[in-house]
């Protein structure tokens, strides 16, 4: 006699359910919790890890970086300062640019008179020992002789800015300087052989409508010859008095 087969089971053995009363994936839900539980461990080691490398670098690394940064923020910033102060002159310096007489109002003209006054009495002749006779007393009166000193001037200032470079400076003392002396010389009136000298001024016709000085007093027997003395304020202020109030009347 055959024995009939288990319904649905088309001659095949049946699995065992699955579920949670299924011993095998109990265990298999063991071992994964497990798993999870370890690895779960390691990122709370990692992070008590990374807490504590972040309280090292804190306590001993940050304050230092940050001392750093701060310093090295302050020579940035003396160094800008210092760039822009070059930067200023420089600017100054080429924005000056060479006198234009002619174009002057009245203040500025009289800014120029003083300006080239204080550098004739204090820079050229006390440090280049320019005399009376390279010089002259009236040389306020001759406008020529003011233009040439004003360009000396001018270039005597570019030649000593910071930047300018050696080449600049020897050719004002080697070039310009002599030039200047001579073209100044060339700018006194002559009349056979009256020219200007010390303490005095030959009137022109240009000249005319300026009122002369009176003659410097000189002393009694001067040494050295007045006109080996040194161009001093003292000898040439009454003659560039009169020159500026002339040329400041007249703009």
């Amino acid at each position: 006699m055959t024995t009939p087969a288990p319904p649905h089971s088309n001659g095949q053995p049946t699995r065992p359910p699955s579920g949670p009363n299924n011993p095998s994936s109990t265990a298999e839900l063991t071992a994964l919790a497990a798993d999870l539980r370890r690895v779960a461990a390691r990122l709370d080691d990692l992070d008590t890890r990374c807490q504590q490398l972040t309280d090292t670098l804190a306590a001993t690394v940050l304050p230092g970086l940050t001392s750093i940064a701060a310093n090295t923020a302050a020579q940035i910033a003396e160094h800008a300062d210092q760039v822009q102060q070059v930067l200023d002159s420089l600017s100054t310096h080429r924005t000056a640019g060479p006198p234009a007489w002619p174009a002057m109002n009245i203040d500025q003209a009289a800014a120029a008179w003083d300006d080239l006054a204080d550098w004739i009495a204090d820079t050229l002749v006390p440090w280049y020992e320019i005399t009376r006779d390279q010089l002259p007393d009236c040389w306020a009166l001759h406008r020529p002789a003011v233009a040439h000193l004003s360009w000396l001037q001018h270039n005597y200032q570019a030649a000593h800015q910071p930047g300018a470079g050696h080449r600049a400076t020897a050719d004002w003392h080697t070039r310009w300087l002599p030039a200047a002396l001579h073209a100044v010389r060339e700018a006194i009136p002559r009349r056979g052989t009256r020219t200007c000298g010390p303490g005095q001024h030959l009137v022109t016709e240009t000249h005319r409508a300026l009122q002369q000085p009176p003659r410097a007093a000189q002393p009694p027997a001067p040494l050295p010859v007045p006109g080996h003395q040194l161009a001093e304020r003292q000898h040439w202020h009454s003659f560039y008095d009169t020159a500026v109030a002339a040329d400041l009347s007249a703009r």
